[in-house]
């Protein structure tokens, strides 16, 4: 984990010089150690006694990585309309709705991309529990209901076993 972390430092910051790379290095191997403990938790994210970095549905992920940044594109257009249109109401709203998701992995994944969408926050998630707080009700409803293609559904389907797609 902390080699694809430094990897990607590598790509996102563009310095090759020994202050970047050792600074790049530290911070890689720091956020490694601190969470390796959620590979850990139960229910286990692979076989048991595979390493769960390789249980990672890697190709499934980074092609759910271009339909996120979409999603976060168009919510961050829609909010900008709502907070330079004076006449559109901003309604914050909190909500909570169930989804199944077969482990913590699974359900940090969905966590953070509603907080990455402009507009919604994961505030609390507790077992298949989500509390979200939205900018306005167009928000919530996408989230509170259920179709194929959606957040949900494409969480879900990142972390399927291969028996249940």
């Amino acid at each position: 984990m902390a080699l694809v972390l430094f990897i990607f430092w590598i790509v996102l910051s563009g310095k090759l010089d020994l202050f970047h790379l050792g600074a790049g290095a530290l911070a890689a191997a720091g956020v490694a150690y601190m969470t390796c403990y959620l590979y850990a938790m139960n229910p286990p994210v692979g076989p048991i006694g595979r390493h769960p970095f390789f249980a990672v549905p890697w190709l499934r992920l980074v092609l759910y990585l271009p339909w996120l940044t979409w999603q976060i594109i168009v919510a961050s257009v829609q909010v900008a309309v709502v907070v330079l249109n004076p006449s559109m109401k901003i309604a914050p709203t909190l909500f909570r709705f169930r989804h199944e998701l077969p482990h913590n992995l699974a359900r940090a994944m969905l966590a953070n991309s509603i907080t990455l969408t402009p507009g919604t926050v994961t505030i609390d998630v507790h077992g298949d529990e989500f509390l979200v707080h939205a900018l306005n009700q167009q928000s919530a409803e996408a989230l509170q209901t259920s179709q194929p293609g959606d957040m949900k559904a494409r969480v879900s389907a990142l972390f399927a076993r291969p028996t249940e797609q």
